[in-house]
């Protein structure tokens, strides 16, 4: 074999010792024997060794052994034979380490707080006690009426949300604005004169006998007119009319009428086709 390879070592388990042991003992027997056999002694049938001579220095069975020479051959033959045994290490067994535990502190999810409501404009007053005794019960000729903060179309609406029939408390009468309660509600606010039946009856339109100078009379024959700022759905929007409300038409842009409103005395445009006039209407006439 190669001179550089190592030396094979033998792994011995302890069976492997139990085995040795015996096999060492066996051998140092048999050394005994041939030696005591090679200086011309023999066996009695006794079994006693007779004879002359002890070329080998086999010691006299009958005197006492000498412990150390035993020793020091059992030690130099084990010590040879271990010479080149590897005594297996066991392999350790790695203590396990514990996982961890890991605790996750839930996170709670951030209030969202809701955002408040505008609060709507209010009006600025309420019915006194003369006005409470002389109050009269109505209702509203038609739904979606604007209740306002005052009596004009440039105060703030402070409600649409009220159907036709709603019951209200009428107390005043302002510029053909009712001062009025929506009963069911109990808000205060100013509502058009032309969209409240008091006592069974609508109010009649304050307005003159005759049309102005330059305009021809006429209603308002569709369910709801807007007056506007302009000759177009673009233009702003001045105040919302009913059927048969009384106008005084000025003059004709394209699909639109300059009008005057009988009730209020708001001037604007309005749709051509929600109109019945009682004449024809000159186009481009200048606005009075």
């Amino acid at each position: 074999m190669n001179a550089s390879r190592s030396k094979r070592r033998i792994r011995l388990t302890p069976f492997g010792y139990l085995v040795l042991s015996a096999f060492i003992a066996a051998l140092l027997g048999s050394v005994y024997l041939i030696a005591r056999a090679a200086g011309g002694a023999s066996l009695t049938p006794r079994g006693q060794i007779t004879g002359s001579g002890n070329p080998l220095n086999v010691p006299d069975p009958n005197a006492s052994p000498d412990s150390s020479v035993v020793d020091d051959a059992l030690n130099g033959l084990v010590s040879g034979a271990l010479a080149d045994t590897e005594i297996a290490t066991p392999t350790p067994v790695p203590t396990p380490v514990p996982t961890p535990t890991i605790y996750i502190t839930p996170v709670p999810d951030p209030t969202v707080s809701p955002t408040p409501s505008p609060t709507p404009a209010s009006v600025s007053r309420t019915p006194s006690p003369a006005e409470v005794a002389g109050a009269v019960d109505g209702k509203l000729s038609t739904g979606g009426v604007n209740l306002r903060a005052g009596p004009s179309t440039n105060d703030n609406i402070i409600g649409t949300d009220f159907a036709k029939g709603t019951k209200v408390k009428v107390y005043a009468l302002e510029n053909d604005y009712y001062f009025v309660q929506i009963v069911a509600k109990e808000r205060y606010g100013y509502i058009s004169s032309k969209f409240v039946s008091v006592a069974g009856f609508t109010p009649q339109p304050v307005a003159t006998a005759e049309p102005p100078a330059g305009a021809i009379g006429g209603r308002i024959r569709a369910s709801k007119a807007m007056l506007r700022n302009g000759p177009g759905t673009d233009y702003g929007a001045i105040d919302q009319y009913v059927k048969g409300d009384p106008v005084y038409v000025f003059f004709k842009s394209g699909d639109w009428y300059y009008v005057q409103m009988a009730l209020t005395g708001e001037k604007g445009y309005m749709k051509a086709d929600f109109i019945t006039v009682e004449a024809d209407i000159p186009s481009g006439t200048p606005i009075p």
